[in-house]
């Protein structure tokens, strides 16, 4: 229920911290600024010794996005260069400066976070094993969010039947809602599929 509360995430980070919550569905924020040790929102001393971590299954064996047994749903920003400047050349070595090695681990500030690169995130994460095992279980395997115009409404729908369930709706009439709302937002039932 604390889903449907105003600050109900809130409250589900202190209630895991302190062992009330047994499973938490969560990004790596989770792990690097809820319940980190030190100077997480709701600190949690024994972190390292009392959170587990697992890849998330699909619905069957081979029954995730292309084909996979597992799920994961990555978002994140970019930064990116307008097709219209002036000056492409320079606004590309500038994205090439901001993207090298030498400046993302500068940009990390001695911080254990997941970078960009591969080589980056080999060297920093080492003594980290959470963050490592997404680095190089979950980012293979993960979809990221379409970066389409009508994905929000899709989202809010999810949320929405993420929040009918919690509420008591049944499970079929919430996955029958949020269908409804998916083909809405893609424009027709054909554009939409499911399994």
């Amino acid at each position: 229920m604390l889903q449907r509360e105003a600050k109900g995430r809130d409250k589900s980070f202190a209630e895991f911290a302190a062992n009330k919550i047994g499973i938490l569905l969560e990004s790596d924020y989770l792990w690097r600024s809820v319940v980190e040790p030190k100077e997480g929102v709701a600190k949690m001393s024994d972190r390292d010794t009392a959170v587990g971590y697992a890849l998330i299954p699909a619905s069957k064996p081979g029954g995730g996005v292309k084909g996979q047994d597992f799920v994961s749903m990555s978002g994140g920003g970019a930064t990116a260069i307008n097709p219209n400047t002036k000056f492409p050349q320079q606004a590309w070595e500038l994205l090439q400066f901001m993207n090298s090695a030498e400046m993302v681990k500068a940009s990390l500030d001695g911080a254990a976070k997941i970078t960009q690169r591969t080589d980056v995130n080999t060297e920093v994460l080492a003594g980290d094993p959470m963050l490592n095992f997404v680095a190089t279980k979950v980012l293979p395997l993960t979809q990221y969010r379409p970066g389409l115009a009508e994905y929000p409404k899709i989202s809010a729908a999810l949320q929405q039947a993420t929040a009918d369930v919690v509420g008591g709706k049944s499970t079929d009439a919430a996955a029958k809602s949020y269908q409804t709302a998916v083909e809405a937002a893609a424009g027709s039932k054909d554009k939409v599929t499911s399994n």
